[in-house]
């Protein structure tokens, strides 16, 4: 028996009927009541009804193992939803095993060894021989402190910025740190794994997320799922934004903290690189993220490809960038939202390619979203129109990531965080 799945969504005010609505179609599909897996995605919308949601699908499915998080919308060929529920039970030939690691701003990579050692524990010894990994992990959270925008534009603030991030991390706030836990659950898994993950959301905010295991939730956490079976796994990703020949050397700065660009101080010349007029300061300084989505600082690797690193905030006059700048040249890559819309078609059209499909899971971050605008719902049409009758779910996320297996045809320390980068893993059969 191939592995089998069915994909459900519902977007009824009440979380409960929701959930029951999203499993029932899901079941449908798969003519079974007993899935081995349910992938539960929900809007942060049902964020008082986490756990009797999470109760009513054990109850549902009382020996199926669960695992999700939250999203800023759900993606299903059926639509975009900002308010919803959606779920993928998967059932077959395949062995699941699950894990949670905890304290993922704090201690990372432990928090990533931790979630993938105890998923290998639950899976136990597989008859089968390939294994994808899917990561859901907590995302960047802005900390909600009266006064905190005010004082991250003092420049006394960045040189009591590592103090201030462990304080805030301590309080389950800031930065996502996601390839140090990316980096650590591929340790533990000795690079023979491919992994794949999404940073859990909240509507646009970035204040809370939870990501989910069995019938409870979590924040500030890293979940493993590790799906074995006879299968293999295609990884496709891309953000269509290109090099406009413009560039900028980071050079001074500590971790993720750029305190001068072009041996100038950064806020200074990130403004005369971007033009930004006086009147717009504060609004570039309060949210950079959003409005560097047109035109972003990149990485370039060793074959030429560009890796978004989108600008978080201003910390006095430095600013902090979405992870390590130290010793580097980022390159600006500018997209226009059809190209950035043209990238959902690319990689969906080389996920369409594959014979014997049994199923696909989408992550779309967020930044995709604000340059998208009111063309949301066409990455969703080129997406249907692309997959066809293949069942696929997905939500918009802080954040993809990926890593290769070492035998992947790959580089071998192919590793990254993927920004404002479309992401889809494509189950076939062999």
């Amino acid at each position: 028996m191939a592995i089998k799945a069915g994909v459900g969504v519902s977007d009824n005010i009440s979380g409960i009927i929701a959930i029951e609505e999203a499993i029932k179609k899901s079941l449908q599909k798969i003519g079974t009541k007993t899935p081995k897996l349910l992938i539960l995605l929900t809007s942060i919308n049902y964020e008082n009804e986490l756990k009797p949601i999470l109760k009513k699908a054990k109850e549902l499915l009382p020996k199926t193992k669960i695992v999700g998080g939250t999203g800023a919308a759900i993606l299903s060929s059926e639509g975009v939803y900002v308010r919803g529920i959606g779920v993928m039970s998967l059932d077959g030939d395949l062995e699941i095993g699950i894990g949670l690691g905890e304290n993922s701003r704090t201690t990372p990579e432990i928090a990533g060894e931790t979630s993938m050692r105890n998923a290998l524990k639950d899976l136990g010894k597989s008859k089968y021989k390939n294994k994808i990994g899917i990561l859901f992990v907590s995302g960047m959270k802005f900390p909600n402190i009266p006064g905190m925008n005010p004082m991250m534009h003092m420049k006394i603030t960045k040189s009591i910025f590592k103090t201030l991030c462990n304080f805030m991390a301590k309080l389950g706030t800031g930065p996502a740190r996601y390839e140090e836990g990316l980096e650590g659950a591929n340790k533990e898994a000795k690079g023979e794994i491919q992994l794949f993950g999404a940073g859990a959301f909240d509507d646009f905010k970035g204040r809370r997320n939870y990501q989910f295991i069995e019938d409870k939730f979590y924040t500030d956490s890293i979940i493993t799922l590790l799906i074995a079976s006879n299968n293999e796994t295609q990884l496709d990703f891309k953000h269509g934004l290109k090099p406009t020949g413009r560039k900028m050397e980071i050079t001074s700065a500590k971790g993720s903290l750029a305190f001068e660009i072009n041996g100038k101080p950064a806020w200074e010349e990130f403004k005369r690189i971007y033009n930004i007029p006086k009147e717009l300061e504060l609004q570039w300084k309060n949210n950079p993220v959003a409005m560097t989505t047109g035109e972003v600082p990149a990485e370039k690797d060793k074959e030429g490809n560009y890796w978004i690193l989108a600008p978080l905030c201003v910390v006095g006059d430095a600013i902090l960038f979405a992870k390590n700048v130290e010793e580097k040249t980022l390159y600006l890559c500018k997209g226009s939202g059809k190209e950035i819309l043209l990238a959902a078609d690319e990689v969906s059209k080389k996920a369409a390619k594959i014979k014997n499909k049994n199923f696909a899971l989408v992550f779309s971050p967020v930044p995709r979203v604000m340059t998208m605008m009111e063309n949301i719902d066409v990455e969703r049409e080129y997406i249907k129109n692309n997959l066809k009758d293949t069942p696929w779910l997905g939500f918009y996320c802080c954040a993809s990531e990926v890593a290769m297996r070492k035998k992947s045809k790959k580089k071998n320390d192919f590793l990254k965080c993927l920004n404002e980068t479309i992401a889809i893993a494509t189950s076939k059969e062999k």
